[in-house]
Formats: structure tokens, sequence, C-alpha cells
């Protein structure tokens, strides 16, 4: 079947690249287990997701490409790199029955926000939304900020993406046109807790700062997450085959730190919400319409409950603090905006009575001389 024609392809890379350095089969022992998850690792941290062990790419059949993350290093095994990783390879790929879970258990009716089941399929997702990650979501990067094995079976994976809300493209798109200027990225978790709100006087600093310190600070979003990969080792008898995989990924649980959060009903700041939307937005399959995948989101995140994100919500109107802000603000724009027309009128007003004044004097003149 096809899984026996990879494996044995696999066999025969292996052979060739041996061959090609001289050495037989049997004159170079198999790559443990460790080696083969220590790839894994290595190739999560290198791409800075771990969606991307579960791409169609990452599969036994690949071919090698030098100079790239997907090489492992020798420096336990004192192995060739090619031969270590060529072997390594054709000893993990996705499991037919692999799943990909998406915040398990949030939705009303206890399933998760999204689940995925086969390997092709789940292969085809996670390449899609790293694709999608990097056409919608502007300076998107992706980080994987601590990953672990925490059994023999099972990593844990913490990473990060960072990207430009839509809202705040302007800024780039003005500093990268101000000479001088560069942008200086900040996240605003840390004001989860606190209300966001516009202000001119806020404006007003931004355009200061790059002004006098040729720096365009932006605040990004920066969303967080953990997932949890299980992986099924092969038989003892097969384990021993090295032409068969000895690893297959099994499961990728991925959960969003910001959607406990939300749910939690912890989130006062609405920017935070919709970064989060934004990035789910990602993540909707190919065979769910936008409107079911709005709907799904809707019934399973409370983010209608953030301050500011209510269907009748009106920015600066969600308290008496913020209207008196907002108010104060107001009265700042209407008093400039009243100088403003007070001084035209004054200088528009000045100029019509200079122009009476002299056809005045012109028709006095016209009179005295007939």
């Amino acid at each position: 079947d096809a899984g026996v024609a990879r494996a044995a392809r696999a066999a025969r890379v292996a052979r060739v690249r041996l061959s090609a350095h001289g050495l037989k089969a049997t004159d170079t022992p198999q790559p443990s287990d460790g080696d083969v998850l220590a790839c894994m690792l290595r190739r999560i941290e290198a791409e800075g997701t771990p969606l991307a062990l579960g791409r169609g790419a990452w599969r036994a059949n690949r071919p090698l490409r030098r100079g790239t993350s997907d090489e492992p290093t020798s420096a336990s095994t004192g192995k060739d790199d090619d031969l270590l990783f060529s072997e390594t390879a054709g000893r993990f790929r996705v499991h037919p029955d692999a799943r990909y879970v998406l915040e398990p258990g949030i939705a009303p009716d206890g399933a998760a926000l999204l689940e995925i089941t086969g390997a092709e399929s789940v292969g085809a997702l996670c390449e899609r939304f790293i694709g999608t990650e990097d056409r919608e979501l502007l300076e998107c990067e992706r980080a994987a900020t601590r990953v672990s094995r925490v059994s023999p079976t099972e990593i844990i994976a913490r990473w990060e993406t960072c990207f430009v809300p839509t809202k705040l493209h302007w800024m780039v798109r003005l500093a990268s046109v101000w000479p001088g200027v560069t942008v200086e990225y900040y996240d605003i978790l840390d004001r989860m807790d606190r209300r966001s709100r516009f202000t001119w006087r806020g404006l007003f600093d931004v355009f200061k700062t790059a002004a006098l310190k040729k720096k365009m600070r932006v605040p990004y979003a920066k969303i967080k997450g953990t997932t949890r990969l299980r992986f099924q080792r092969a038989a003892e008898d097969d384990a021993e085959d090295y032409s068969t995989p000895s690893f297959s990924l099994l499961s990728t649980e991925e959960t969003i730190e910001l959607v406990g959060f939300i749910n939690a009903e912890r989130v006062q700041n609405k920017r935070l919400a919709r970064d989060v939307l934004a990035f789910l937005d990602t993540r909707k399959p190919p065979n769910v319409s936008l409107a079911a995948w709005d709907e799904r989101v809707d019934t399973s995140i409370k983010w209608r409950l953030v301050p500011g994100m209510g269907q009748f919500d009106v920015d600066g109107l969600e308290d008496v603090e913020d209207r008196n802000e907002v108010f104060a603000d107001a009265m700042v724009v209407l008093a400039f905006g009243t100088v403003v027309l007070l001084t035209f009128a004054w200088a528009f007003g000045g100029w019509y009575l200079h122009g009476l004044e002299r056809d005045a004097a012109m028709m006095a003149a016209t009179r005295d001389f007939y």
C-alpha cells in the first residue's frame, strides 16, 4: 500500500546516502527514539510553531534540504548530519487517525472549537493555518518560547504569534515613508485589566515621539498559546525494522491563553479581544463558511462581554469615567475648531470690509470727478 511504498522509498534514500559516504547500512547504528524526538523538538523551535510537525511537508518521504532547520545536529551521536536526518525522517510520520483539536471543551455542548481527524486533513490544515497567518496578518512572526518533552511520547510547546492589527497598518506605512523613522513594536498584554481608550493626547504623543526620537511605537498583537503533541510508538517487532516509522503524530491539542482569560471575564481591554478574533480568523477550516465560523466563535468565546465589544457599545461611552474623558476630548476639539473658525471669520470679515471701503472710496471719487 501507500505506507509500505513510502517506507521503501525512505529506506532506499538512506541506502543511497550511506553508499555516497562509502558505508553500508550495517556499518552505522540506527538513530534511537531520542534522536527522533530531538529532531522534532528542534523543528518546532526552528519554525516557531508546533504546526510544523503536522504539515504535509514533514513526512517520511520528504527530501533533505541542506542549510535548513530540517537538519539535525550530530553533536550527541557523532554521525554525519545527512545520514542522521535521512534515517530519522524515515522514522516519523503523521498517524492515519491523527487529530487536530483547537480549544477542547470550550463549546456550549462540551465539544472543541475545531476538531479535524485524518492524516491528510490534519497535514493540509496545518499547512493552511501557517499560510493564512503569513498572508492575512501583517508582519506576522512566530516563535516557540519553550518546547519540552514531558514523557517518552508527549511534547508540550509554548508559542507566540505576533502581528500588526489591521487598524494600525497606517502607522507602519507612515513610518516606512517618514525619513529616518523606524518602527518599534511593543505588546499590551500587561494592560489586560485596563480599558483601552482613544485620546487625542495619546495620538499627539505618538507623532511627538516619531518627530523627536525617530521612532514610531506600534502596539502589536501578541497571541500566546500552548500545544500538546502526543505520539504513538511502533510495536516492538516493528521498531526494529528501520524502514518502518517508529513514531507517529497521534494528536495535536491547541489552546490560546487569551481565550481562557476572556471566558473567565478577566480581559477588560477590547484591543486584546479584537486581536484574538483576528487570530481566530486564520484558524477557519476550508470547508466551513465564514458565517458558520463566526457563529461558532460567538457561541464558544465570551468576547462580547469585554467592555466596548458589545453590539450596542460605543467607544468611550461604557461608563461615567469614559464619558467624562470623551467629553473632555470633545471639548478640546470643539474649542480648537471654534478658535479656527473665529480666526477665519475675523480674517475673512476684515478682507470683506476692506473691500467695501475701497469700493465706497472709488464711488465717491467718481462722483466728484463728474
